[in-house]
């Protein structure tokens, strides 16, 4: 498993996203919300943590609304406007808003907000694998769709900003769904190799509803069972994706200790079907 940028804070128990400070004992935010989205500005992804995302502690969106075209009517948007937020205009892919009750001068601050279209939805998706970087790294499998990419990860269960055995044999499962931007401040200078595919926006939608089912319901992480990559690989099957011609391929139960990511790597390239395959190198994360 690749090291990952420590979102912990020195206060145990406290996480630190990129707008303020987070405190999952008891559901909700330390510091006020810079975007004014709900009536009180302590409230935590919209008392619905199950069926949307706050990436960055500014603006919760409801994963549902989004996958069935709503575009930027989400509850978040929504949300937003009924708190005094007013909806602005469409910019490239993003439906903007601004808040203008609250700040300096008479006219108030103007907060700008972003929503995601989904009609701008692409479904550009690619495989991702970790090479190790040293000996005891179990190595790492994750999806990429679009600008999100979504990795499985065990629970750091003392806290410790490390992965050991025991996090790795048996704990809560977690699901990470990291920006681009996340992506790259988490894995700088690690080596990645991708795999970019050629589906349907179809299965590529699929593929979300799938990932976000193991988000809201969590498999318990272990080495010799649900791991990174077989989350990834059933995730993949379940969408109708077929990357692997053996559908008996002993990912999702391999016991010796992190050659699961490899394997999948080896599966992948030596697939019959080199039409689902468009692209495949390897990269350096900047």
């Amino acid at each position: 498993m690749p090291t990952k940028a420590k979102k912990k804070t020195q206060k145990q128990g406290k996480e630190a996203f990129q707008l303020r400070l987070w405190d999952g004992r008891i559901g909700r935010w330390l510091t006020t919300d810079p975007y004014r989205q709900y009536h009180s500005p302590y409230v935590g992804m919209g008392n619905d943590p199950i069926n949307g995302i706050d990436p960055d502690g500014g603006f919760w969106e409801e994963f549902g609304n989004w996958l069935a075209g709503k575009g930027w009517n989400t509850n978040g948007a929504l949300a937003f406007q009924s708190n005094g937020g007013v909806l602005g205009d469409w910019v490239g892919d993003k439906f903007t808003g601004y808040h203008k009750g609250f700040g300096d001068g008479s006219n108030g601050e103007i907060i700008i907000a972003v929503f995601r279209a989904k009609n701008d939805f692409k479904g550009n998706t690619s495989i991702y694998i970790w090479n190790k970087t040293h000996s005891k790294d179990v190595g790492h499998t994750a999806i990429k769709i679009d600008d999100y990419i979504f990795g499985f990860y065990p629970t750091d269960q003392d806290n410790n900003g490390v992965y050991d055995m025991q996090d790795l044999t048996n704990s809560p499962g977690e699901l990470h769904i990291d920006s681009s931007n996340e992506f790259r401040k988490n894995y700088s200078n690690q080596s990645v190799n991708f795999w970019d595919l050629n589906i349907k926006k179809s299965q590529a939608q699929d593929l979300v509803s799938n990932l976000i089912n193991i988000k809201n319901n969590p498999p318990k992480y272990s080495l010799s069972g649900m791991h990174c990559t077989s989350v990834a690989d059933k995730c993949l099957n379940d969408s109708g994706i077929k990357i692997r011609d053996n559908p008996f391929f002993p990912v999702r139960n391999s016991t010796i200790l992190g050659d699961a990511p490899k394997m999948f790597a080896i599966r992948i390239n030596s697939f019959t079907n080199k039409n689902l395959i468009k692209n495949h190198g390897v990269f350096i994360v900047k």
